[in-house]
């Protein structure tokens, strides 16, 4: 019997990379379809050594009025190559997350989402 570990998985990018000058926010997304942990994973690159990134998760029950996930906030990035990986728990959270980025000069980024879907009967 062969047993498939990333069977069930699914990945989507919530902000896709691409160099950035200002402020972003990603649409919506609907996490009800997840069980366990998400893994947030965020990839930048260099900036000038003066310029900073922080992003954070955020997440709503519609969409509307969003509110900052507890430990949701990655390191704040200082003109260097980074990757870093958040575990967000679906069962502390609202329905929806989004990505919110706040940028102080340019940087090449984006973030990707990476979780297991709920078996389906």
């Amino acid at each position: 019997m062969n047993i498939n570990p990333y069977q069930g998985f699914a990945s989507r990018a919530a902000v896709a990379v691409a160099s950035r000058n200002a402020d972003f926010r990603s649409s919506g997304i609907d996490v009800r379809d997840y069980v366990g942990s998400l893994a947030v994973a965020l990839y930048s690159g260099a900036g000038g050594a003066l310029e900073t990134m922080d992003v954070k998760v955020q997440h709503s029950a519609d969409l509307a009025s969003w509110t900052d996930v507890t430990s949701g906030a990655f390191a704040q990035v200082v003109g260097s190559n980074v990757y870093q990986v958040l575990p967000i728990d679906t069962r502390a959270i609202s329905r929806y997350i989004r990505i919110h980025g706040t940028i102080s000069g340019t940087f090449i980024a984006g973030v990707s989402i990476l979780g297991r879907k709920q078996v389906q009967p």
